[in-house]
């Protein structure tokens, strides 16, 4: 039987941010020196993560204020944002016009069978030369329940469902002793899409439900 709702975890907790910052990060982040961009919903993840079987994981959400301001100048698309961390959809070109564009796992997104999560949902322009961003993120209370989940949601159903890893670093994961068949580094394999999932170099991990 697949698992269901592997996602719930993430949306109850998202699901209680009532402006930008989630209130059980709020004293960290008003407390600690980061560059972290707070002026819009942080992306904790993208997609329908109730549904999906494929979880690609980074590490932060990406900033960039031509594109952020482009993004939310439409009346609504703040509580738009918001509304999405409670009730998850698959992805399409009016919700994440710009992650659509670039995301080689696009057609798994937009059919609900993929969701990408961040390690942490707060945006930033380049976590990897950012070390207060870093440093902050170790104290935030949010991204201890994303590694949670990871670990004891989602890591115990692998082969049910399937994680690619693109940023390892903020979710504590090593491709030496985490990498599994069913755990996969990005820089370690050549991954290609197929009509029912993925090519993982030469095997295939095949997307199609089975609920019964």
């Amino acid at each position: 039987m697949w698992p269901k709702n592997i996602g719930e975890p993430l949306v109850a907790f998202w699901s209680k941010l009532i402006d930008t910052i989630h209130p059980a990060d709020k004293d960290v982040l008003v407390r600690e020196r980061h560059s972290l961009n707070t002026a819009y919903p942080p992306p904790a993840f993208i997609g329908d993560i109730r549904q999906a079987r494929l979880f690609v994981l980074y590490a932060n959400g990406g900033y960039d204020e031509e594109r952020s301001l482009l993004e939310f100048e439409k009346s609504g698309s703040v509580e738009a944002y918001r509304e999405r961390l409670r009730n998850p959809v698959p992805c399409n070109v009016d919700t994440h016009p710009y992650f659509m564009k670039q995301e080689r796992f696009r057609i798994l997104l937009e059919a609900g069978e993929a969701a990408v999560v961040n390690a942490m949902a707060y945006r930033s322009r380049r976590i990897s030369k950012e070390p207060d961003n870093q440093a902050v993120a170790e104290k935030l209370p949010s991204v201890k329940i994303h590694r949670n989940w990871l670990r004891s949601d989602v890591i115990p159903a692998l082969g049910k469902v399937m994680v690619v890893v693109h940023r390892p670093s903020l979710w504590k994961l090593d491709s030496k002793t985490d990498g599994s068949e069913f755990l996969f580094f990005t820089n370690a394999v050549r991954i290609r899409i197929c009509q029912t999932g993925l090519l993982i170099g030469r095997r295939r991990f095949c997307l199609e439900r089975n609920d019964s």
